[in-house]
C-alpha cells in the first residue's frame, strides 16, 4: 500500500522521516516476532516545483502489504486515530495515496532487508565523495601482460580532456574521455577487476595499472553541456534520469582505431596520469569505494605489436587454409588469451604439420587440451620446472604426453543422434569458442 504524507516540515530531510516511521513500524505491535527480519518500507520526499530546491511538505510511504497500511492507518491516518507522529515541530497527517503503489518499488522492499538511515546516508556521502573528485588522465594504453613481466601496449591513445570517476551505484570505475560532440566511456565494475596497481617511480608518468577479469563495457554518452541542457528543460520523473531522454549507447570498441584489439587486449589497462596527485587521490577514493588497496609497482613498459595489423592478417589467412574443426581451435586459442598471437604464430609449422601427418580429429582434439594446459604457464605460475616453460615447450610437451580420448560408449535412445556441437557466444567485445561437447 501507498500512505500519502503531508505536513512535513521543510527542515525535516528523508533520512529523519524515515527513522520516526522505523520507530513506529519496528516496534512490537507491528514486528512481534523479534527473530523475524525487520518491516522493510520506503519513503519518497516529493520535490518542491515552485523553488525547485528541498521538498514541499509532502511525500510517500509505502508499504509491503495491504494489511500493513490499513493497521497504520487505522492509528495514525482515521479520524478516530490512536497516535500521532510529531516530528520538526509538525504533527504529521497520513492518508491512503490515490495512486497504486509502484511494483518496482513493492518487490524491491519485498526482496531487500531494511537498511537503517545511518546506513544510507554514509553511502550518500561515499558517493558525493566519489562523484566530487576527478583523477585525471592524459594517456589511455590497452595492453598484454607478458610471460616475463613487461607491459607490451598494443593500443594508446593521448587524451587532453579525460576523467577516471568513481561510482557508488553501480560499483564501477568509468574513464570518460569528453568531446565537443560525444563522451566516450570504458566502464569496469567492481567485481570485474582482478587487482589495481600505481606507481610513481618514473618520473612525470604517474600511473594506474588495472588489470579485469572480464572486458570493460564501451559506451557513448551525451556530452557535459547536452545533459545540462536535458536538466534544464525537461521534467525527469521520480527515479528516473538524463538517460532516459538520451541514452547511452554500448560499442564495441573505445573507438575505431582501437577496435581490431580491444577483443585481445582490453584486459590490462594502463593509464597515465597528468599529475603525481591523481595517483594519491586514486588511492584515497580506492579506499573510500572499500576496494583493496593497489599494488606499489610499475610494469616495464614495451611496444611489442603482439595483435599488429600484420599479425592479425596472417592469422586470418592461416585460419583460411585449414580445416574448419583445426580452425576452431586455432581461434579458441587467441581468442580466450590463452597465449598472445606472436606466440600462436610460432605454432604455425607445428600445427600444420600435426594436421597433415595426424588428421584433423586428433590435432583439434589435441589443441583443446593444449589450451588449458599452456593457460596454467600463466596463472599458475610457481617455481616448478613446468611453469618456467615457454609456450612451445608446453607444446612439446603436450604432444608427447596426449592420447586421443575414446569415443563415449553413451547410445543415443531410439530418435536420437548424439553429436559434437562447437560453442560460439558473441559478447560485445569478442567472441567466446568452447567444445566441442556432445549433444543430442
Amino acid at each position: 500500500m501507498e500512505i500519502f504524507i503531508s505536513n512535513v516540515s521543510y527542515s525535516t530531510n528523508k533520512h529523519q522521516l524515515t527513522a520516526a516511521l522505523a520507530s513506529i513500524l519496528h516496534s512490537s505491535e507491528y514486528s512481534p516476532d523479534p527473530a523475524m527480519p525487520l518491516i522493510n518500507f520506503d519513503v519518497r520526499l516529493f520535490p518542491n516545483k515552485r523553488t525547485k530546491s528541498g521538498h514541499s511538505g509532502s511525500g510517500s510511504l509505502t508499504l509491503s502489504t495491504e494489511a500493513l497500511g490499513v493497521k497504520f492507518l487505522h492509528n495514525y491516518g482515521s479520524p478516530q486515530a490512536r497516535f500521532t507522529l510529531f516530528l520538526g515541530n509538525r504533527t504529521l497527517k497520513f492518508a491512503k495515496s490515490q495512486q497504486r503503489p509502484q511494483k518496482a518499488i513493492v518487490e524491491t522492499i519485498k526482496r531487500l532487508p531494511y537498511n537503517p538511515p545511518e546506513i544510507l546516508q554514509e553511502r550518500e556521502r561515499r558517493a558525493r565523495e566519489l562523484q566530487s573528485n576527478t583523477i585525471s588522465i592524459r594517456t589511455i594504453q590497452f595492453g598484454w601482460e607478458c610471460r616475463d613481466s613487461v607491459f607490451s601496449v598494443e593500443w594508446e591513445k593521448q587524451v587532453d580532456t579525460c576523467g577516471l570517476f568513481f561510482k557508488d551505484d553501480p560499483r564501477e570505475l568509468r574513464i570518460k574521455y569528453f568531446t565537443p560532440d560525444t563522451t566516450r566511456v570504458i566502464a569496469m565494475r567492481f567485481s570485474q577487476i582482478n587487482f589495481t596497481a600505481t606507481s610513481l617511480s618514473i618520473h612525470g608518468e604517474p600511473t594506474i595499472f588495472i588489470v579485469l577479469a572480464t572486458p570493460p563495457s564501451f559506451e557513448r554518452e551525451a556530452t557535459p553541456e547536452r545533459i545540462q541542457q536535458i536538466l534544464l528543460t525537461q521534467r525527469i520523473r521520480p527515479n528516473g534520469s538524463v538517460y532516459d531522454f538520451e541514452p547511452r549507447q554500448r560499442m564495441a570498441a573505445f573507438d575505431d582505431d582501437s577496435e581490431a584489439v580491444t577483443p585481445y587486449a582490453s584486459l590490462a589497462i594502463r593509464l597515465v596520469c597528468k599529475a603525481d596527485n591523481d595517483v594519491r587521490m586514486f588511492r584515497r577514493l580506492g579506499k573510500t569505494a572499500q576496494l583493496p588497496d593497489p599494488h606499489d609497482f610499475g610494469y616495464r613498459v614495451e611496444y611489442r605489436e603482439l595483435f599488429s595489423a600484420f599479425k592479425l592478417a596472417a592469422l586470418e589467412e592461416w585460419l583460411r587454409l585449414l580445416d574448419f574443426q583445426v580452425a576452431f581451435q586455432v581461434e579458441a586459442l587467441v581468442r580466450s588469451l590463452a597465449v598472445d598471437l606472436q606466440e600462436l604464430l610460432e605454432l604455425q609449422r607445428d600445427i600444420n604439420r600435426l594436421a597433415r601427418t595426424q588428421g584433423s580429429a586428433y590435432t583439434s582434439a589435441f589443441l583443446r587440451n593444449f589450451r588449458t594446459q599452456v593457460q596454467l604457464l600463466f596463472w599458475d605460475y610457481n617455481e616448478s620446472e613446468q611453469s618456467k616453460e615457454s609456450v612451445k615447450q608446453c607444446f612439446e610437451r603436450c604432444l608427447h604426453e596426449f592420447k586421443l580420448p575414446s569415443k563415449s560408449s553413451t547410445r543415443a535412445t531410439p530418435g536420437e543422434a548424439a553429436f559434437d556441437c562447437l560453442h560460439v557466444t558473441q559478447t560485445p567485445t569478442t567472441m567466446l569458442l568452447e567444445g566441442p561437447f556432445p549433444e543430442r
